[in-house]
Parts: C-alpha cells; sequence; structure tokens
C-alpha cells in the first residue's frame, strides 16, 4: 500500500457530520472531473473506495445519478465517475476561471469552519501523493486547469504556508517539500495517524543525521591525532638516525620516548603519563620543539 493510499483511507474513515461539509468533500473530490462533448462531467480516480464515495456523495448531496466504469493500463486500474449536476458543473466553472476576487470559502459556499477541512480531503483523495516519508517529503496536487490551482493554493496557503508551483505538460502542479507544511496539511484534515507518521519519521531521520555528523566528527578527530602523532615519530626518528637525539635536553628525551611507545595517545592521555604529570600546552611545546629540530 502507497502512503498516499494510506491517507485517502484515514480521511475516508473520518465522519462527515454535516450536510454542508459533506457538500464540501463532494466538490473537493469532484475538483478533478472534466466536461465531455455530451455535457456530462467525468472524474478519475485511482481507488476504487474513492470513486465509489463520490457517487454515494453526488447522490446525497446534489441528488444526482452516477455510473463508474473502468479501465486498466500498464498494470493499473483507474475508476471513472460520470454524472451531470448543475450545482457541480456551476462551482467547476467558477474555480476554472478563479482570479482571486473572491474569497475560497465565497466561491465554494463554505458554511462552516469544517467546510474547508472536508474539501481538502475530497481534494487530496482527487489530485494529491506525497512520498513516503521513510524516502522523502513531496506533497503533490496536480490540476488541469491555472483557475483551479489557485483556488486551492489560496486555501492551502492558510493551512501551512504558500505552496510551490510547476506545470508538467499540461498539468498544473501545486507541491511541498518542507515536512512541517505536509504534516500541517495531514494534521488540518484530521490525519492525526499519517501525520504523526510523517513528523516521527523527521524525527528518527534528524536523529539518524545527528549521529552520523557525530561519528564523521569522532572519525575526523581519530584521523587528525593519528596523523599528528605520526608526524612526532617520524621527527623522533629522524632526530635518532642523525645522532642528534641524545643532544637533546632531557624533558624532551623523556616526552619522546613516551610519544614513541605510546602512538594511539591522545594528547590529553600523553600528558597524563608523564611523571610528574604535564599540561596539554606544555606537551604541545615539546612536541613542536622536536619536530622543529628534526628539520
Amino acid at each position: 500500500m502507497s502512503f498516499t493510499t494510506e491517507i485517502s483511507e484515514e480521511i475516508r474513515s473520518l465522519p462527515l457530520k454535516k450536510n454542508c461539509c459533506r457538500r464540501a468533500a463532494a466538490l473537493g473530490l469532484l475538483i478533478g472531473a472534466v466536461k465531455n462533448a455530451d455535457g456530462r462531467y467525468t472524474s478519475a480516480f485511482y481507488e476504487k473506495e474513492t470513486a465509489e464515495l463520490a457517487v454515494r456523495l453526488l447522490a446525497q448531496v446534489f441528488r444526482c445519478a452516477s455510473e463508474i466504469s473502468e479501465t486498466v493500463a500498464f498494470g493499473r486500474t483507474k475508476y471513472f465517475v460520470s454524472f451531470q449536476s448543475h450545482a457541480v458543473a456551476d462551482f467547476l466553472k467558477d474555480v476554472e476561471t478563479y482570479d482571486g476576487s473572491r474569497l475560497p470559502h465565497e466561491t465554494a459556499g463554505f458554511k462552516c469552519a469544517g467546510c474547508k477541512t472536508a474539501f481538502l480531503g475530497g481534494a487530496f483523495q482527487s489530485v494529491a501523493t506525497v512520498t513516503d516519508p521513510k524516502k522523502g517529503y513531496h506533497m503533490e496536487l496536480a490540476f488541469d486547469g491555472e483557475g483551479k490551482r489557485r483556488f486551492v493554493s489560496e486555501i492551502l496557503t492558510s493551512v501551512a504556508g504558500e505552496p510551490r508551483m510547476i506545470s508538467r505538460g499540461n498539468r498544473f502542479c501545486l507541491y511541498y517539500k518542507n515536512n512541517g507544511a505536509i504534516v500541517d496539511i495531514l494534521f488540518f484534515m484530521g490525519c492525526n495517524k499519517t501525520s504523526t507518521l510523517v513528523a516521527n519519521s523527521f524525527i528518527k531521520r534528524d536523529i539518524r543525521n545527528y549521529e552520523n555528523r557525530a561519528t564523521n566528527c569522532d572519525t575526523g578527530n581519530i584521523l587528525r591525532a593519528v596523523s599528528a602523532a605520526q608526524k612526532h615519530i617520524n621527527a623522533i626518528e629522524s632526530l635518532k638516525a642523525t645522532g642528534r637525539f641524545e643532544s637533546l635536553p632531557e624533558e624532551l628525551r623523556y616526552t619522546a620516548e613516551l610519544r614513541v611507545e605510546n602512538p594511539d595517545a591522545s594528547l590529553a592521555e600523553l600528558a597524563a603519563l608523564h611523571e610528574p604529570p604535564i599540561s596539554k600546552s606544555g606537551l604541545n611545546r615539546r612536541l613542536n620543539l622536536l619536530c622543529e629540530k628534526a628539520t
């Protein structure tokens, strides 16, 4: 099951208690409908349950008979709901030419606060897709006209901020790549389960990224420490090979021998090995002197 299907199932499980909300949900479901040559409208869905919901709402809200047909292409079934409703036709004409001169709730005839939620839930099932949050964050809604895109964009902006826009062929798309915006939209539609999944996925990914950064940092520190230690050992070996080691001050010879005997020790560990212990800055000064004398 895709994550989009999981969200659609959760939306369909939510009750539509008021007739105005059922009307808004129906308009959302039918936002992608196109007019045929015979004057009827057809709306396409990839889930049979969504098509059946559209048929039920058309009958309940608009007293409109409709029928479902299906086709199979590339191994995937597509369901088409054909209907004729003057009320839905008027709504579609309004949104196809939507220019922002009227507010969305005025254009759609929303009656209560729940209508916007119901409309977005319907529109999601009709035109939206969401990437599995385990793979990334991308919500997209695709329309067959600029007016529809502008209309839904205003509604989404009031919920989760302004979406980005892109056109693909004859499709006018809105999308979000911000996980916070996607969570806001899902939560607004009443999808507590799937919105939590997206939020938790982000938290897990953030923790994993932090752990990776910490590991990389530790690895980098180790590599730098090993490189520095090898530089010191090379200098000491050079001093010994050229007979200059024995002429060094006793404290430098002592530090040099400890460095050779403990090649993996950090500066703090090496400083603590001295008798008596010395500071890291004191140890660093001695090691730098050894390197200088080896040149």
